[in-house]
């Protein structure tokens, strides 16, 4: 069973069903199945990023990050790690390590939203997935496909930057879906 939100974008609802459909070891697809080049559409491949998890301590290594995830992040974030891109936020970045440590437990894609005050005007929404895969062990979890989108009020801003130097104000606990 997928987890739906009213309003999703198309591209999300379309990561959801590609992770579903994936060949998989032990619950856990392989990179190579994931690669975005794989079988998503191409208008979502400029939204997703993908990354490798690193151990002792826990971390991840960003590896791609299309061109519109990359402009709502607004700065270059391939090869470096969650607390570099988090300027080295402690809070920040254990709140995304939180969703590497339930994949790694759950072996399940995870769900979390945020909702963030900045320089533009009133709130925005920013809802998140994160999808497991496997990179040199089959079945285990070694990295992980990123998606998210914003909102503003009801309506998906698909071009909207959300930036680092914009604050979050507020988050969901990460959540494992059942897929």
């Amino acid at each position: 069973m997928l987890k739906r939100f009213e309003n999703t974008p198309d591209f999300v609802e379309q990561a959801l069903e590609f992770w579903a459909t994936l060949p998989k070891t032990n619950g856990i697809p392989g990179k190579r199945e994931f690669h975005p080049l794989a079988g998503l559409p191409k208008s979502m491949i400029t939204q997703i990023g993908l990354a490798t998890i690193k151990r002792d301590p826990l971390d991840a290594e960003i590896t791609l990050c299309g061109s519109r995830l990359q402009q709502q992040i607004g700065k270059p974030v391939v090869g470096r790690s969650i607390y570099d891109i988090h300027d080295h936020d402690e809070a920040f970045a254990r709140y995304w390590l939180s969703h590497i440590e339930i994949m790694v437990r759950d072996r399940k894609p995870v769900y979390s939203e945020g909702t963030f005050n900045g320089e533009f005007s009133g709130t925005k929404q920013v809802r998140r997935y994160f999808f497991p895969f496997s990179i040199d062990h089959p079945g285990q979890v070694e990295g992980f496909a990123y998606i998210n989108w914003i909102y503003f009020g009801d309506r998906y801003e698909q071009d909207e930057p959300i930036t680092i130097e914009t604050k979050e104000a507020g988050h969901t606990e990460p959540q494992p879906l059942n897929l």
